[in-house]
């Protein structure tokens, strides 16, 4: 008998009926309509735009999910000769859809292919589209393909051009958590307030009684099966039609403790057909690394990662995607060396201030990926003193963009959950004052963060690199540039802010930039007198007050750029160059174009001139020729940059030959410290620490030459 839609029970039919009008109204509103199959006219579609075509089956599929016997596709090909292989999937009774968005303007042609070559409603199709231009909101206009930027920093719409990550975050969505008519109110809100992504990784049932679940939706074909992928559809429709770009995921990392691995399989390969011709992208589940039984005191479950693969394999678009981690101090960072694995979404976690030099560590010192920060200090959340208010969102925010992320995604507590009914407040009890979701829609923190997006694109922000430490005075000022053209700075909440600021890395002397300042809180502007550069350094302006701000500052006129210094070398033939002793050394002096001295102390010091200003993000190594005197094998560098301006626990060890070796050189890779960033104030040297020893502290070194060298650089003995 061959499948088709069963009725339902009587005092549900009339609902389905309704349901079935309202999914056609949506789609023909935000959708292009593909004509009959076998139409001698062509059907009309639009760049950009998810154009639907229907077929009828016209045998019996046992199993309309396994993708492996039941295989179904159509394959486009574009003006230009370009090819796009979309899988089809059921859609209930003898109904199969293919949704395809085309990516340039023209005619397309399509011819499908079905495994079951007998079924001529599926297999042999043929037909064409005339693609119009698009026009409208930023994902009609550029497409919602995310990819990800040339250089390596940022992800872009399909076409190229920049896209700023604003994003909200709904977790339950789509569920009975958050109705169709929730849904609507919530990006409604967003996209009005500048939003440009919602956060989802619901799976659970649409109906407030029960009902399947989307890993359950998958595992056989029946008629409340059908249902429930239909009322999906007005989701990421309304999305769609909206502006609104999903990143979703299913579950959790716990999932795989309550569903095999071919289940969620299935699952992605059914939403990739289904769903993959929209504006979305993917997470695969939340927090894919915490701990749970299955995981068995390893990192993680190596089927998540097996599971990124499978998704991107399977992708006809391959789309820029990620992975939602657990907290960044639990992240073991699996997932980011992985081929499908195209930027990286960070959790810095709840009740945290994160450091800016984590963020330059991740800039800066691994391969260009873009990261995010996709999961800090929900609003509304409160434990102890630590209370996640407005200002708490906004510098969670901008100090994660200004030192690297491309963008931020906000969370409310109520919201994030769905939470429907203060009786029934879930998980969010355990963070502070249960809210309902409406309650969080509306907190000032996430209404103020429309303020960030139109402030970063009022600077070309993708253009914009993170300065470490280049206001000098207040190293928690925030700054990025784009080689001294434009200067953007975060200025965060401070009572204590020294008056006087200098900014380096600006134009030379004679250098005019104009200024303004952004209030964060409500997005006004007021202009600023013009700024001149009376040498190297930029004199700042004085905020208005103690809040936070964001200033920019536009070069004008005057000036050329100043070289930034990335490297620095001392060759002690050409005399002791600022290098002066401190503690545990005597004698210093120069012979045989060495610094020589002798150790009297049982810590002994040799320091390098201070103010350096050396910018080090390109220079990682420290490379030492030294004759090693002592009976010690451990040597040990110190520095004060401008993310930490003190030695205290700014060092890294390096082994020292014994003294018959004579002069060797040692290369020691700074890499690993999370403070080797910004600008170098000052090196220090310790030839040897006798502390922890019962070995007197006696002997003599000499230093040949001291620099600073990229990791590619190469020297001998």
């Amino acid at each position: 008998m061959k499948q088709s839609m069963a009725v339902l029970p009587s005092r549900t039919s009339l609902a389905l009926i309704l349901l079935a009008v309202l999914i056609s109204l949506a789609f023909a509103q935000c959708e292009a309509r593909g004509q009959e199959v076998g139409a001698t006219q062509p059907s009309v579609g639009v760049q950009w735009q998810v154009t639907e075509l229907a077929f009828t089956a016209s045998a019996r599929y046992a199993d309309p999910f396994d993708y492996r016997t039941s295989r179904f596709h159509a394959e486009f090909r574009g003006p230009a000769g370009e090819t796009v292989r979309i899988p089809g999937f059921w859609a209930g009774g003898d109904s199969w859809k293919v949704r395809f968005t085309p990516t340039v303007t023209g005619r397309w042609t399509y011819a499908t292919t079905c495994s079951n070559t007998a079924d001529l409603g599926l297999h042999g199709k043929h037909g064409a589209l005339d693609v119009a231009v698009a026009e409208g909101h930023g994902l009609a206009e550029h497409g919602g393909f995310l990819k990800v930027s040339p250089n390596g920093r940022y992800l872009t719409y399909t076409d190229g051009t920049p896209f700023f990550w604003l994003a909200d975050t709904w977790w339950t969505c789509p569920s009975a958590k958050v109705s169709i008519e929730t849904f609507h109110r919530l990006v409604d809100t967003r996209v009005a307030q500048n939003y440009t992504v919602f956060q989802a990784h619901g799976f659970r049932s649409l109906g407030t009684g029960g009902g399947v679940n989307a890993f359950q939706a998958v595992q056989s074909a029946s008629a409340d099966v059908a249902a429930y992928w239909n009322a999906v559809d007005r989701y990421y429709a309304y999305a769609a039609r909206s502006g609104l770009l999903g990143i979703i995921g299913f579950y959790g990392g716990w999932s795989l403790n309550t569903y095999t691995y071919e289940n969620h399989e299935r699952l992605w390969h059914y939403v990739l057909a289904r769903y993959g011709a929209y504006p979305i992208t993917f997470l695969i589940t939340q927090e894919y690394n915490v701990m749970t039984p299955s995981t068995k005191g390893k990192d993680l479950d190596e089927r998540f990662v097996e599971l990124g693969a499978f998704i991107k394999a399977h992708d006809p678009y391959d789309r820029a995607m990620s992975v939602h981690p657990w907290a960044h101090g639990r992240d073991n960072r699996r997932a980011w060396s992985e081929p499908w694995h195209d930027f990286t979404l960070l959790q810095a976690g709840h009740f945290t201030r994160v450091r800016p030099s984590y963020y330059w560590d991740i800039y800066f010192k691994t391969a260009a990926k873009p990261f995010v920060q996709s999961e800090q200090n929900y609003e509304g959340f409160l434990r102890d003193s630590f209370s996640a208010d407005a200002s708490c969102i906004r510098a969670s925010a901008y100090s994660a963009i200004q030192t690297g992320s491309f963008g931020f995604s906000y969370g409310a507590q109520g919201l994030y959950g769905g939470v429907v009914s203060k009786d029934q407040p879930g998980p969010t009890s355990r963070w502070g004052a249960v809210l309902t979701w409406d309650e969080g829609l509306i907190l000032p923190g996430g209404r103020q963060l429309q303020h960030l997006r139109s402030f970063y694109e009022s600077v070309d922000w993708w253009r914009l690199e993170p300065l470490p430490g280049a206001c000098l005075g207040d190293h928690r000022i925030l700054v990025k540039s784009d080689r001294a053209q434009t200067f953007a700075l975060w200025f965060p909440e401070a009572a204590d802010r020294p008056s006087e600021l200098q900014l380096l890395a600006t134009r030379c002397k004679g250098a005019v930039y104009s200024g303004r300042w952004t209030n964060p809180r409500t997005g006004e502007n007021t202009a600023t007198e013009p700024v001149s550069v009376p040498g190297e350094r930029l004199s700042l302006p004085v905020p208005p007050d103690a809040q936070d701000w964001l200033l920019v500052l536009q070069h004008k006129a005057g000036g050329t750029i100043l070289p930034m210094v990335t490297t620095a070398e001392w060759h002690f033939g050409k005399g002791l160059q600022g290098w002066d002793v401190e503690l545990g050394i005597s004698d210093l002096k120069l012979r045989d174009g060495c610094l020589v001295g002798t150790i009297t102390g049982p810590d002994p010091i040799l320091l390098s001139p201070a103010g350096l200003n050396v910018n080090v993000t390109h220079t990682p190594v420290v490379e030492i020729r030294l004759r090693n005197g002592t009976p010690l094998t451990e040597g040990r560098v110190y520095f004060r940059t401008s993310a930490d301006d003190t030695f205290r626990g700014n060092s890294v060890s390096f082994d020292m030959a014994p003294s018959e070796r004579g002069m060797v050189t040692y290369r020691v890779d700074m890499t690993g410290h999370r403070h080797w960033c910004g600008w170098l104030q000052q090196l220090r040297i310790d030839p040897g620490d006798f502390r922890k020893t019962d070995i007197v502290p006696t002997g003599r070194f000499a230093v040949e030459s001291v620099r600073l060298v990229s990791a590619r650089s190469e020297r001998g003995d």
